[in-house]
């Protein structure tokens, strides 16, 4: 199914939840206008080869070799995973400090400002192998190096914040100590997936540390929900996008259905379609819609590599 982007339509970059990880790289959508976003596009364009390096680089140094001495990439390795997870979970974020949480709403007001004060849309990336998560400063160390968010935004007192929220949600993802995982965190002005649909991941953990926050089927399980969504599920195993498109719209607009949905800074763990046993039972979820008011998202999205 295609799904949107944050770039203008020159530059299409796909971003929407259901995709598979995103190439390691870090990523600006639109040029940015005002003060702020035009240092942070300039140091963008002098760094951007050397961030794609250190990504090959900390990807191949966590290659093993097999009996010819050939590399093998660690997705390619026999992986044990853990029990499965429920199909969502809710974990809220450690409590702020209050000079942490001044600065993070000072952000806040940055990210509302308009006009030549905007700052554009972005996806910054990350990759982080398993032997670097099992160390807590040197995971923090190389995440600031990979995303460089202080290029994006201000101000930089909430940043602290920011990497120690992205290590967070990365420690909760169920096989991210085994293999590794891959890190986005978002900058999002518009509504990006408000289709319901399933994540083709073993699992995926959503964070959104400004703005509304993922939304999924509050209750599955209820009679007039779960037959819907059975067929919805077996019309997607069979590529029949046209009939689960309509069901899904059915599904919104039946007053019956509710939706629960994550509220700031609170971690959402959602099962994909990959875990193995579990393939045709991937929770149903979306995006929020993005209101005049609402403006903006800052999201961290993690994925198993």
């Amino acid at each position: 199914m295609p799904c949107e982007t944050f770039a203008s339509p020159a530059v299409p970059v796909p971003v929407c939840d259901s995709h598979e990880v995103l190439p390691v790289s870090v990523m600006k959508h639109d040029i940015m206008v005002g003060v702020d976003a035009c240092c942070a596009a300039h140091h963008h364009n002098h760094h951007h080869h050397h961030h794609q390096q250190q990504a090959h680089e900390a990807h191949t140094a966590v290659c093993e070799h097999d009996h010819r001495g050939q590399h093998i990439s660690p997705s390619a390795l026999p992986l044990t995973m853990p029990p499965p997870p429920p199909p969502v979970k809710r974990i809220a974020l450690p409590a702020l400090a209050k000079h942490a949480e001044d600065a993070r709403e000072a952000m806040r007001a940055r990210l509302e400002r308009t006009g030549n004060e905007l700052i554009a849309p972005f996806d910054a990336h990350a990759f982080l192998p398993p032997h670097v998560l099992a160390d807590r400063a040197h995971a923090a160390a190389e995440l600031r190096a990979q995303l460089r968010l202080e290029y994006f935004l201000s101000p930089v007192e909430a940043l602290d914040a920011v990497y120690d929220d992205t290590l967070d949600v990365a420690a909760t993802h169920a096989t991210a100590h085994l293999e590794g995982c891959a890190i986005t965190v978002s900058l999002i002005r518009r509504t990006m997936c408000p289709i319901l649909h399933v994540d083709y991941v073993n699992q995926r953990a959503f964070c959104t540390l400004l703005g509304r926050g993922t939304e999924w089927l509050a209750d599955p399980k209820a009679p007039e929900v779960e037959a819907i969504v059975s067929v919805i599920q077996k019309a997607m195993q069979h590529q029949d996008y046209t009939t689960a498109n309509n069901l899904k719209e059915k599904l919104i607009m039946d007053p019956r259905v509710t939706f629960n949905s994550a509220s700031e800074r609170e971690t959402v763990l959602i099962r994909g379609a990959k875990w193995p046993g579990f393939e045709a039972e991937a929770p149903l979820h979306r995006s929020p819609q993005l209101s005049h008011q609402d403006k903006f998202r800052l999201v961290v999205k993690v994925d198993g590599v």
